[in-house]
């Protein structure tokens, strides 16, 4: 805000507006000004204004001479940013900012830099323009323009190729030679909103028309060609994949981004469906083929497409397929990846992109990658009959109007997931990460095959389709303590290798199950027992101890039971307490109000060492370890009849 009353301040005021005034703005439109300039000859004119040699007029604001076609974008410590002259982003530093660096950022208009900063050479007087720069006087100019915009974080302020949300809320999708607002309107690259849209290689965008729903639209014509193939679940799994297909298109835009993991043995038509995939979705899947993790993020840069991965088999040494399933899981939400570089700096990584995989043998899993994820079983092709419903030279088009359904969709589609969402939590049992993931997938699903939004009934069937309980996706998925705790119970000690008993699980069963014959398997025993490997044995100070009052203690710390976690994700570190303390007390919590909970902290002994650790209710343990109880699990029918039968 200016103080008109300040003569002073009104002076410098009128000074700047004239300064402004006397550089000129184009009276030509950008493109042409880029002609002219990569038209230019030393000695000629550019925009009525001679040649500058070494002492061009300034842009206020930047300092740089007018119409200069590499813009200043600001700076990080000692990297400075530019938008280039082809309209991508460029960076110099005080190590690489030679000629053959400045050259690259004024790439396509080079005699921009002979007009703005040519060496000039005096003849009698007469300057003779000659056809070369002063690169000491661009650096200075361009590292002085950067710092006079501020601070710039490339991570946080570029935005590729891909669906973004403007502070404003307005779906972009930057098509890589141009950008879409709210789906429809046309946009030119570069400075948008504090953000920057580098110039990419062009991917498809939505078609131009709107498309129906129905027999004859998008959704419908790809289903008929995704049924071919021969799926455990059909009346779920090619479902899933149409609405995996239609979030890939916008999912950059989404806050949650569902990961698709196909699995089948060898002529079930895995690679052919991600060919298919790739398709529809054009130049705009990366697809890939035994790839890791870094090459992914390697080539996906600041872009937030679509990733496919084929034959990402489960290996002996699982580290290479390991750190690709975590990149999906950090992408699942829009995570932040930070990697060392080869010069001792550190890279930053904004994944945000939705991945599809496939495999004869799927790799092993954790429970948080399984819940992020779906997975669709195929089974070997039968014999096409009549050919396939659908010419795969016709499936880029077909994508391009799904696209365009999803884009018509999109002012919609929050409201349409949080339905779907809340159906999936109140009446399939799902979690949030379940709703988030398998809600995702149906609401694009349903997007791509109505106009409308669903009946109860519809969802209804789909609640049906994807109860909690009946999933594949959902009966791996243990929660952290119990994992823990069976690893307790199941691993054998070395201290037990010449006992009849060899894992704690054997000594705390015959300790339940109570003698036999001459069996000696009193509390004594036990105590004596779990001592050998660092545990103890809590009951009451007074009358006998049995299963139903008695107490496993877990230390916080022993040295006998460290080497029971070595190895395992819950060892102990550094001579630190080991982490098997938080991962138990993730089970439910016993109190006077939840008697059926397995743990709570306290005292306890190891020998006749006093401890602090945690104490699990014994004669809960069997059964919180497995799959049916403590955490909501039902039995199904088939285990009823294995049961009684």
């Amino acid at each position: 805000m200016t103080d008109d009353t300040n003569p002073k301040v009104t002076d410098l005021s009128a000074r700047r507006a004239k300064a402004k005034a006397a550089l000129g703005e184009p009276k030509t439109p950008t493109a042409n000004i880029a002609a002219m300039i990569r038209a230019l000859k030393p000695g000629d004119e550019l925009m009525g204004k001679p040649p500058c040699g070494g002492n061009p007029p300034r842009e206020l604001g930047t300092g740089l001479p007018p119409h200069c076609p590499v813009r200043p974008l600001g700076r990080d410590g000692d990297v400075f940013y530019f938008l280039n002259a082809a309209g991508g982003l460029g960076e110099l530093s005080p190590s690489s900012s030679g000629k053959g660096h400045i050259d690259a950022l004024f790439s396509g208009q080079w005699p921009y830099l002979v007009w703005a900063w040519g060496r000039v050479k005096y003849i009698k007087g007469a300057p003779h323009y000659q056809e070369n720069y002063d690169a000491e006087k661009v650096r200075s100019a361009l590292f002085d323009a950067a710092t006079m915009k501020g601070s710039w974080n490339s991570v946080d302020m570029v935005r590729g190729r891909g669906a973004w949300i403007d502070p404003e809320g307005k779906l972009i999708l930057h098509l890589g030679d141009h950008l879409l607002v709210n789906g429809h309107e046309r946009a030119e690259l570069g400075e948008r909103d504090g953000f920057l849209y580098p110039g990419r290689p062009p991917v498809p965008g939505p078609s131009k028309e709107a498309q129906p729903a129905g027999p004859e639209g998008p959704g419908q014509r790809i289903m008929r060609l995704l049924n071919t193939w021969n799926w455990v679940r059909p009346d779920m799994d090619p479902h899933l994949l149409l609405g995996w297909i239609c979030a890939a298109m916008v999912g950059g835009a989404l806050p949650w981004r569902p990961t698709v993991f196909m699995i089948g043995d060898a002529a079930t038509g895995k690679s052919t469906l991600q060919k298919a995939v790739g398709f529809l979705l054009g130049g705009a899947l990366v697809q890939a083929v035994e790839t890791t993790a870094a090459g992914i993020y390697q080539v996906l840069k600041d872009d937030c497409l679509p990733v496919a991965v084929d034959e990402l088999e489960g290996q002996a040494d699982g580290r290479k397929v390991r750190s690709v399933i975590e990149l999906a899981r950090v992408a699942n939400s829009g995570g932040r990846m930070l990697r060392g570089g080869q010069d001792h700096n550190g890279r930053q990584f904004d994944l945000r992109s939705p991945f599809l995989f496939s495999a004869i043998n799927a790799p092993a899993l954790q429970s948080q990658d399984r819940s992020r994820m779906a997975i669709l079983s195929l089974r070997e092709l039968a014999k096409m009959e009549g050919g396939a419903p659908v010419d795969l030279s016709e499936l880029a088009e077909i994508g391009r109007h799904l696209f365009r359904r999803i884009i018509d969709w999109w002012p919609r589609l929050h409201e349409l997931h949080q339905e779907i969402r809340h159906w999936l939590i109140e009446e399939a049992g799902h979690d949030g990460r379940g709703a988030d993931t398998f809600g995702t997938l149906v609401t694009f699903y349903h997007a791509a095959m109505s106009d409308e939004m669903p009946t109860d009934e519809e969802l209804l069937s789909w609640c049906a389709l994807l109860k909690s309980t009946a999933l594949a996706e959902y009966e791996s998925r243990t929660p952290n303590w119990k994992l823990c705790l069976r690893h307790l119970l199941q691993v054998r000690p070395d201290a037990l290798r010449q006992s009849a008993d060899k894992t704690v699980g054997a000594l705390l069963q015959r300790f339940v199950e109570g003698p036999k014959g001459d069996d000696i398997c009193d509390a004594a025993w036990l105590r004596h027992k779990l001592s050998e490997v660092g545990l103890g044995l809590s009951g009451p100070k007074r009358g006998k101890v049995s299963a139903a009052n008695s107490w496993l203690f877990v230390p916080n710390d022993h040295s006998s039971l460290a080497p029971l976690f070595d190895g395992v994700k819950w060892q102990a570190e550094g001579g630190a307490p080991g982490t098997w303390t938080e991962a138990l007390r993730q089970s439910p919590k016993w109190d006077e109000l939840n008697p059926r909970g397995l743990h709570r902290q306290g005292n306890g002994r190891v020998g006749l060492t006093p401890l602090r650790g945690t104490l699990m209710r014994l004669d809960g343990l069997f059964e919180a370890v497995g799959d049916t109880a403590m955490d909501g699990g039902k039995k199904s029918t088939e285990d009823e009849e294995l049961e009684d039968a």
